[in-house]
């Protein structure tokens, strides 16, 4: 049975704390000054925490536990007086930390924890680890922290600062207590060497460059930003039994070339990560902290470091491009981890190390490596080597793990191995990595550490969801296991697109796209006895593809090259996606919507001739990106689609538009798609290129067609593009202000968020904000005659909504928008020069502040801010020097807020200005969206963002796409098929499909508020459990959503066994009931005592549609959403 904490409301409580002084007083006061060495790790509080199951007759009970750290620890910090002193950092004498050893005393802590140590989860440890370990003083040098538990065990963290010792020692530490305690003497081969003057720094101090790369400032600007690290990893806890490790080691080992243990475990790893990135990112890394006491070579040095008691440890890395790792056989990997480890000459470079530090003494470094940018690398740290004795007369304790309290945003995998106590050779894993495909790894459990937990009153379903939820997704790929899809309405990545992607979730995240049931290991049977109902998977089937030239033979073949403007906005490929409902009569069909663009697309195309042409970006003449207008022709395409405009999710637009959109070549130039739908709606998609075109010329490239179109074939001068790119010219020599170097930066993946961390920072959602609540947040942002603007308004709520967000994770944060510059510009001539202006012409305003003034800060102070930010630049100057930078560093610039390091950023795009007419004979759409390719460098962007579009047809409703979640008034609402008035139509025959269009519906909507999307800008709201997506139901808001003319299908109320199942399961856990009744109605039965019809077309039936809904309960119930369940009559 799996070892999961039914009820994980326990606390730890202090029964005694107090100092205790070494014995021997005739040890003098003086200060110990940290070695250059103990500097690498810097201040960070760590400890190993060792965990005992009760001890066996007659060693004694909790009690003589207590009483041996008592008696013994006077004389045994005897041998340890550093760490009955107090640690300095700031102002010392000697500019560095120090120990000052006056024996202020150790402190040891006693406390119980109501709960027995079998009911724990030991596969998410990192939690459960600081929730028994208790916060002690940042100078404290040691804190014994014994805890006791009911069922008897115990445990005994040892907890101090890396910058007194590494691993080895600490571990040192531990044995030589167990030696002490058991013998009452402390043997010379235990006796701590506490000599820190064995390596000092040399005059002058010399080291080679690759120890400036392998090292970074320790900066807040340069760390990943506080809410993409929150997601960045999940801590979990394995186990590798001894016939595993054997079994690697040979299938690492060739020949005389016998790899050793962590060799062999390394390589397998760097495989497996390998194969998790995928095509994210062509190379990955792998990085071993190496403990330099046994590599070094000197006789001198080794033994005057022999029992050294501080830190003397270094890194060792390699990188490879991933698909030689993935090819090599597994030996040829493990030799590569070989040579990394082994190639440095560690005395030189030990003395180097200490030289680097010396010239770097008042910089806090880092390893560059840790932070996570540029490649994936996982990190691995073997205490395996060390010798580790935990008995100090209760027995070994079963598990001893190092643990560490993180004070910097690090966003590289990392992995620590320690031996399990008691010699069986098995191996603990603490692992901020998932999956492994032959399951080598393994879930640590209380059976697995010989701690039982009574068997819960568990049903087989919950037990089962319980063991696997902890599971990471990677691992799906290689599991034969049945899916159970949940028809979610806000949608999200599939979970084969995250497994193929080798994303790692959390076991909430699983709920939000698919879940996984194993079958029952005792019966083979899935829950409720058959595989649930999924909705039908549905493709975009091309129809045709052809290519549409020019109809003017008379305009000749030449070349554009692109304004240093446009290489801002950099060669990606963007789009206008419009959605349209079934054309209304006398309008047509979708044949006419066809022979509407195959007319009329030639001759629209001798107006925007470049859009005929062919992007070339490489070996061009210019050196720059060029437009090749040798009217090679736009791209026409025609699809359909088998699936109802009105059935699919809304809100999950990005990942609905990616699906609905073709690809096209990433030369070309104009790819018009038009797919029609079953219901007779259809969507256009105008796809292109950011190279070519801002947002602004994109609108009026769709407004042009509209109006083109409608005027049967001609376009007004009032629409006509000027495609004239000299108006701004780089000055001779270039000159711009420094603040464009801090704005802008150039293109260099090793400055990017690494591809594994980056691919879950955000959650792309569609939402509406309702035309009512934008005039009621701009009164809101309005002070007597400064009226704040619509943008202005809703920046300002952002921003007040991001900073109670990040809270006390950062102490800033900050806000940006792309601008258009057309309107900003005060030269008449100018403007006259850029009027219909078809290009980029687009910058970049931010603004930054502290999270407790945007916070204390009014709505309207917060919008004052948001103005001067906008309006502050002299933008026709600014414009010039941005294209003077752009033409000085010859190069592809690219937006620093925009990678997601330092504080968190949320950048706003707002199309609200730019005048977009959608309809070209056929209605306007109900909804224009513009959608961009992400690339695999866009793909690494850690930034909240939010483009807001203005509803086609001017009823004054906007629709935001955001990578951001929900708000607590609900001013942003999630967009629905209902909001855009395409109604999914009512299917008289749903009794097995109701399962999961209703209740799985449910409690998808539900579940999602358990996502951790960053940045989550918006704490979500409890959703109303609510049918099919066609009927009435109260929506978030307090409105109505759904057909107004569309009477609603009869829905009965969950039966009276599923709500008992509920509530059994409920008591069994002491969760009061959530479930609130619904309005009695007379066509109603009553939730008490209702016995359930035979049959019902909204729900399945028999005992087979009661088990399914029981299960879903149990699934509801299992995953621990505490957020009130609300049912509604219709």
């Amino acid at each position: 049975m799996a070892s999961v904490n039914p009820c994980s409301d326990w606390q730890v409580r202090v029964v005694s704390r107090c100092l205790v002084k070494a014995s021997d007083t005739s040890i003098m006061p003086h200060v110990v000054t940290v070695s250059n060495l103990d500097r690498i790790p810097r201040i960070m509080q760590i400890s190993i925490l060792c965990i005992y199951a009760k001890p066996a007759p007659p060693a004694g009970n909790f009690a003589a536990v207590v009483a041996a750290f008592e008696a013994g620890l006077p004389s045994f910090l005897n041998h340890f007086c550093p760490l009955t002193g107090r640690i300095v950092t700031a102002n010392t004498s000697s500019g560095t930390p120090e120990i000052h050893c006056s024996n202020q005393g150790a402190e040891l802590v006693v406390a119980r924890a109501g709960v027995a140590l079998g009911s724990l989860d030991y596969g998410a440890t990192g939690a459960l680890f600081q929730q028994i370990q208790l916060p002690y003083g940042e100078d404290m040098a040691l804190s014994v922290q014994v805890v006791s538990f009911a069922c008897g065990g115990f445990t005994v963290a040892w907890r101090t600062n890396h910058v007194v010792v590494d691993g080895c020692a600490l571990s040192f530490l531990v044995t030589a207590w167990s030696e002490f305690t058991r013998s009452g003497t402390l043997p010379a081969s235990l006796q701590p060497n506490h000599d820190r003057s064995v390596f000092r720094p040399r005059r002058p101090p010399s080291y080679s460059a690759s120890l400036d790369e392998a090292f970074t400032p320790l900066d807040s600007r340069r760390q990943v930003n506080a809410l993409t690290y929150d997601q960045s990893s999940v801590l979990r806890f394995y186990y590798i039994e001894a016939a595993d490790i054997a079994r690697l080691r040979n299938a690492a080992s060739r020949g005389r070339d016998r790899a050793t243990r962590v060799e062999a475990v390394s390589a397998y790893l760097w495989k497996t990560l390998a194969g998790v990135v995928g095509a994210a990112d062509p190379r990955c890394r792998m990085g071993w902290w190496v403990n330099g006491r046994q590599r070094l070579t000197d006789s001198e040095l080794r033994c005057a470091m022999r029992n050294y008691f501080g830190n003397v440890i270094t890194f060792a890395g390699g990188e490879a491009t991933v698909e030689e790792v993935v090819q090599m056989p597994l030996p040829e990997v493990a030799a590569m981890v070989r040579q990394a480890i082994k190639a440095p000459a560690y005395d030189e470079h030990f003395q180097e190390l200490v030289d680097f530090v010396e010239v770097h003494k008042t910089e806090h470094k880092i390893m560059s490596v840790s932070i996570g940018l540029g490649s994936p690398a996982v990190i691995v740290t073997a205490f395996t080597s060390f010798r580790l004795d935990t008995d100090f007369g209760f027995g070994h304790a079963v598990i001893a793990v190092p643990t560490t309290v993180r004070t910097a945003r690090l966003c590289s995998g990392y992995v620590q191995i320690i031996e399990k106590p008691g010699g069986d050779g098995s191996w603990i894993l603490a692992a901020a990595l998932e999956g492994d495909e032959p399951r080598v790894f393994k879930v640590l459990t209380a059976e697995q550490l010989g701690l039982f937990a009574p068997r819960a009153p568990h049903s087989r379903l919950i037990h089962c969801l319980q063991s696997f939820l902890r599971f990471p997704l990677p691992l799906l790929a290689s599991v034969d296991l049945p899916f159970v899809k949940l028809s979610s309405e806000l949608g999200g990545m599939e979970a084969h697109q995250q497994q193929r992607t080798g994303n790692t979730r959390s076991q909430v995240d699983l709920t939000s796209s698919r879940l996984t049931c194993p079958r029952p290991p005792d019966t083979g049977e899935w829950p409720g006895g058959q595989r649930m109902a999924t909705r039908p998977a549905w493709q975009v089937r091309l129809v045709s593809r052809r290519l549409v030239k020019a109809s003017d033979t008379s305009i000749k073949p030449h070349v554009v090259t692109v304004s240093n403007l446009d290489r801002i906005a950099r060669i990606i490929q963007v789009s206008m996606f419009c959605v349209y409902a079934k054309p209304v009569p006398p309008a047509g069909d979708f044949a006419a919507v066809v022979a509407a663009f195959e007319t009329g697309i030639p001759s629209f195309l001798n107006h925007f001739f470049l859009l005929a042409g062919r992007i070339a970006a490489a070996n061009t003449s210019s050196g720059a990106p060029e437009i090749h207008c040798c009217n090679q022709g736009a791209e026409l395409v025609v699809a359909k689609a088998g699936v109802v405009l009105g059935s699919l999710d809304h809100s999950a637009m990005g990942a609905l538009s990616e699906r609905i959109q073709l690809p096209y070549g990433e030369d070309m130039a104009l790819s018009v798609q038009v797919v029609s739908f079953a219901c007779g709606g259809f969507t256009v998609a105008w796809r292109t290129n950011h190279v070519l075109l801002d947002g602004c010329a994109l609108s009026s490239l769709v407004t042009a067609w509209s109006e083109f179109t409608r005027s049967g074939g001609t376009l007004p001068a009032s629409h006509r593009p000027n495609h004239d790119r000299s108006v701004f010219h780089p000055r001779t020599p270039p000159s711009y202000s420094s603040s464009l170097d801090e704005a802008f930066t150039l293109l260099d993946s090793r400055r990017l968020v690494n591809a594994l961390t980056a691919d879950q920072s955000s959650v792309l959602r569609f939402y509406y904000i309702e035309a009512a609540d934008i005039a009621r947040l701009r009164e809101a942002a309005s002070r007597g005659s400064e009226r704040a603007t619509r943008v202005e308004a809703v920046s300002a709520y952002l921003w007040k909504t991001l900073a109670g967000v990040v809270g006390a994770a950062d102490p800033r944060c900050r806000m940006g928008w792309w601008l258009n510059g057309r309107r900003r510009l005060t030269s008449p001539d100018l403007r006259c020069a850029m009027r219909n202006y078809f290009g980029n012409f687009i910058t970049f305003a931010g603004k930054e502040a502290t999270v407790e003034e945007v916070v204390q800060m009014p709505l309207p102070e917060v919008s004052a801010m948001v103005r001067e930010a906008i309006t502050a630049p002299a933008y026709e100057e600014h414009f010039q020097e941005l294209v003077d930078w752009v033409e000085g560093c010859k190069a592809e610039p690219f937006l620093s807020a925009s990678i997601g390091l330092g504080s968190p950023t949320l950048i706003v795009t707002a199309f609200t200005s730019f005048r977009i007419d959608t309809d070209f004979g056929f209605g306007q759409a109900v909804m224009a969206v513009p959608t961009d390719v992400r690339t695999a460098v866009t793909m690494r962007l850690c930034n909240g963002f939010v483009q807001i579009v203005e509803r086609p047809g001017g009823e004054g409703s906007w629709i935001l796409a955001a990578a951001l979640e929900a708000d607590e008034p609900r001013v942003f609402k999630p967009l629905t098929a209902e909001q855009l008035g395409l109604f999914a139509p009512h299917c008289p025959q749903r009794s097995r499909y109701a399962l999961s269009s209703g209740v799985w519906k449910w409690i998808a909507i539900l579940a999602i508020g358990l996502r951790a999307a960053i940045p989550r800008v918006f704490k979500e709201r409890p959703y109303a459990l609510c049918g099919p997506t066609h009927q009435r139901a109260p929506n978030h808001h307090g409105g109505e959503q759904g057909s107004p003319s569309m009477p609603p299908p009869p829905l009965a109320p969950w039966p009276a066994p599923a709500c008992a199942a509920v509530a059994r399961h409920n008591h069994r856990l002491g969760r009061q009931p959530a479930i609130r009744t619904p309005r009695r109605s007379s066509a109603w039965p009553s939730w008490r005592g209702a016995r359930a019809p035979a049959r019902h077309p909204q729900l399945p039936c028999g005992a087979a549609g009661w088990r399914q809904i029981r299960g879903a309960c149990g699934i509801w119930w299992n995953v621990g959403l505490h957020s009130e369940i609300t049912t509604t009559s219709c």
